[in-house]
């Protein structure tokens, strides 16, 4: 069972390059002699995103679970074990306790890598647009897009209303969704009507060009909270609404903007960069406005549309580059429920 090998097995599997960063375990520090010596370990990178690979010949049950949680509680980053095909009868076990792996040749397990499947390469254009983001006003033009009804048009002149934006500043973020080719455009009379391009490839680009509102987080003493109620629930909150997730700190979310004109306006109100108990409320600040857009078009159609909550769409950008650090269970299963409603919103 060789490692390259399953370099190889990975890439003509799931088309995505694997970077080999180590193959020595010394380079972690917190992982006992005895696991370094038991196991061969090596650091890989796909793409932006760093794993550990740890090599398992022949093992029981339980000392896979007890080493597994050993190695990935002395690491930063997910842990995959490569299992060879004698050792095979551990999958259903494995899976039930939600521990990513691959069985030599055959099987390819990686819960906390699923959600980026659609967005790693599988086709070259990817890699070109891998890095270009959308403006702050046109990806908010996609969002509403995407969030409201999938056939309905949008003008120019329409934008600029919902958003009480020039109408220059409204023809600048269509066009440039248009040259993007996420949308299409048709005359009708003398009025351009833009609508989202339903070709599968060009979906598949979105989330390539959209990056997360959030831009920081404030937190405020419970006493103080009537003053942020009118706004959004975010993070913890609304993660709760849309997935099986339990609530954490109580979260709003205000574009970065607004939250200085209501400090200014309540100069009484302190803010704090940490929490220093549980009843804190926390304030995400964002790089758009989160009150225009609706939570979903799913929702409003299910008789569940509140508006109390920030759409789905921006919620899992805030949270997808955190993932992959992220060692609770409960909380990657909830991302890939929530990876789910998006693709559900951006392939209809």
């Amino acid at each position: 069972m060789k490692i390259d090998d399953l370099y190889k097995f990975l890439q003509d599997t799931l088309r995505i390059n694997i970077e080999v960063l180590d193959k020595e375990p010394t380079f972690i520090a917190s992982l006992p002699l005895a696991l370094k010596k038991r196991y061969p370990v090596t650091r890989i990178k796909i793409y932006e995103q760093k794993a550990y690979i740890v090599q398992i010949e022949d093992a029981s049950r339980g000392s896979v679970s007890k080493h597994y949680e050993l190695v990935n509680d002395a690491t930063e980053y997910p842990v995959i074990l490569y299992i060879s095909k004698q050792a095979k009868e551990l999958k259903n076990y494995l899976i039930e306790r939600n521990i990513p792996f691959v069985i030599e040749e055959s099987v390819i397990y990686l819960p906390q890598f699923a959600m980026y499947a659609a967005e790693l390469e599988t086709n070259r254009f990817k890699l070109k647009t891998r890095r270009k983001k959308l403006s702050k006003f046109s990806q908010q033009t996609l969002l509403y897009l995407l969030l409201t009804q999938r056939q309905r048009s949008l003008n120019i002149s329409e934008l600029a209303d919902i958003y009480n934006v020039s109408d220059m500043t409204a023809s600048r973020a269509l066009t440039g969704l248009y040259d993007e080719k996420i949308l299409t455009v048709e005359l009708e009379g003398r009025v351009k009507e833009y609508r989202l391009n339903d070709e599968k490839k060009r979906l598949e680009k979105i989330l390539l060009l959209l990056k997360a509102p959030k831009n920081g987080a404030v937190y405020i003493a419970e006493d103080d909270e009537p003053y942020f109620q009118h706004l959004k629930l975010s993070g913890s909150s609304a993660l709760s609404n849309y997935t099986d997730m339990i609530e954490g700190f109580r979260t709003y979310a205000i574009e970065k903007k607004n939250l200085k004109k209501l400090l200014d306006n309540s100069p009484h109100i302190e803010v704090y960069s940490e929490a220093y108990d549980n009843s804190f409320i926390k304030i995400e600040t964002w790089a758009y406005s989160p009150s225009i857009l609706p939570e979903n078009d799913n929702n409003m159609l299910m008789g569940n549309y509140t508006n109390r909550y920030v759409d789905v769409i921006s919620l899992y950008l805030n949270y997808q580059k955190t993932v992959q650090a992220h060692s609770d269970i409960r909380f990657s299963d909830a991302m890939r429920q929530l990876h789910i409603k998006v693709k559900e919103i951006i392939y209809g």
